[in-house]
């Protein structure tokens, strides 16, 4: 009947929508539907922290064990993250070995606990190629805390800051900053 006809095509077209949003590899969010849920998170909480995390070395993974190998990494760094962010917190790929996470509410010292909790879970994985010892897996993480009136590229510079702070800090830290006006 035409009723349950129109309910498969609206179920069908959610499934379609729920795809589009995210990545294929991970499974978190894309890029743009990431900073979607970032604004609208944003419009909802008073306060929050931006976490932009990046894979340590990555390219040399690729580069020494083929992408495969490097997509296998890719997928235990996801799981990782998502073992160390909170279960109502949002998370993104947002570049090839470049993930994102909103942490809604969040103020400094929690978001730097998480930052940290996401920091060791990485470390902790034992990547082992085929027929090859361990590889470590590392990440550095930028983040920013917010307060209310705080654009999302606003947000994106500061944490990206916290990021080189990181990456150039010697590798596998976490940096995040109190709000970004207050750190101007």
């Amino acid at each position: 009947d035409l009723a349950r006809a129109h309910a498969q095509l609206a179920a069908a077209h959610r499934r379609l929508a729920e795809k589009a949003a995210r990545d294929d590899m991970t499974g978190m969010l894309n890029r743009e539907s990431f900073f979607a849920a970032l604004d609208g998170s944003r419009r909802k909480a008073d306060r929050g922290a931006l976490l932009i995390i990046d894979a340590d070395h990555f390219k040399a993974i690729n580069d020494r064990f083929g992408h495969l190998t490097g997509d296998e990494a890719l997928l235990l760094i996801a799981a990782a993250i998502r073992r160390g962010v909170r279960s109502a917190d949002v998370l993104g790929r947002i570049g090839g070995e470049e993930f994102c996470a909103f942490l809604a509410g969040a103020d400094e010292v929690e978001a730097r606990h998480v930052a940290e909790r996401i920091r060791r879970e990485v470390e902790l994985i034992r990547f082992r190629p085929v027929d090859e010892r361990t590889v470590p897996l590392t990440v550095s993480i930028g983040g920013t805390t917010c307060g209310f009136g705080a654009t999302v590229s606003e947000l994106m510079r500061s944490a990206d800051r916290k990021l080189y702070e990181a990456k150039h800090g010697g590798l596998n830290l976490a940096i995040v900053d109190r709000d970004f006006s207050a750190a101007a």
